[in-house]
């Protein structure tokens, strides 16, 4: 469906990236190949495996999630004729495009063998941080002056979800830094921050968004409770994570009773009305 729609515009920024990410999609499903392949050596829990489960989680959270969402979002501004910049989504989509192959040696720096991959992960780091820049200009100048920022709900969702997405770029420069490599690679409640991170605070805000955008999902008693709900369960869990991740403490209570909070908000969402 959505290429039908954009087949009259095979130029348009939202395809570029859908279909970037469709490939990168078909790309990261060589690594269940190998996972099968290389339990069956006897070689699981080395680093080639592990390199292997990394590959697959790289192409689907920075390859198949980003670029795939991220063309949604340019498809909604195009569909509801709001002016962007083409040019600064141009370098921010080439930018990326590029990065997203050498980036996955960001995920190698914690093995055996990471310096050998830092100067690619290095340069990958900086390439995002650049193509982040353009993404942010062309929101300031453009985006949030035009249609999409008039449901407030809206807004609220779309700005987290690009908070989220500039905190992962940047920490994704910064786990090629010496300094911070270990508390990048050493932790998983770290790894399982950055993850939400990702996939909550970026992805399902920015879905969430556009759902109210397009009247799909209807402001009502019940959503802005469950709205107030999610942003206050991702922001406790995320901060609980980073608290445990970094060795002051451990709070199973509050990391539970800020997870429930966000499967509340979720579930009010399924409850509330919908338009069809």
């Amino acid at each position: 469906c959505f290429y039908q729609d954009s087949i009259s515009t095979a130029s348009s920024i939202s395809l570029r990236f859908v279909k970037t990410g469709l490939l990168l999609g078909v790309l990261s499903t060589i690594a269940p190949w190998g996972v099968g392949v290389l339990s069956a050596k006897g070689l699981k829990g080395t680093e080639i495996f592990d390199a292997t489960i990394y590959f697959f989680l790289h192409f689907q959270y920075n390859g198949w999630f980003l670029f795939v969402f991220i063309g949604v979002f340019f498809k909604v501004l195009e569909k509801h004729n709001i002016v962007f910049s083409s040019k600064k989504a141009t370098k921010f989509y080439v930018l990326f495009a590029l990065a997203v192959l050498p980036a996955y040696a960001l995920s190698l720096l914690g093995m055996s063998f990471g310096r050998l991959v830092f100067y690619p992960a290095l340069l990958a780091g900086c390439i995002q941080l650049v193509g982040l820049f353009y993404f942010l200009q062309l929101v300031k100048d453009s985006i949030l002056q035009g249609g999409f920022d008039k449901n407030k709900w809206a807004k609220t969702f779309l700005y987290l979800s690009i908070v989220c997405f500039s905190v992962k770029v940047i920490l994704q420069l910064m786990s090629a830094i010496p300094l911070f490599e270990s508390y990048a690679f050493g932790s998983k409640n770290l790894v399982l921050a950055y993850l939400h991170l990702s996939l909550i605070g970026f992805i399902s805000f920015l879905i969430i968004s556009i759902l109210i955008h397009l009247k799909w999902l209807v402001i009502n008693t019940l959503t802005k409770l469950g709205s107030l709900f999610l942003i206050i369960g991702f922001c406790g869990t995320e901060l609980i994570l980073v608290i445990i991740g970094i060795g002051k403490g451990y709070y199973p209570f509050l990391l539970f009773l800020f997870s429930a909070f966000m499967a509340i908000g979720f579930f009010t969402f399924l409850f509330s009305r919908i338009r069809k």
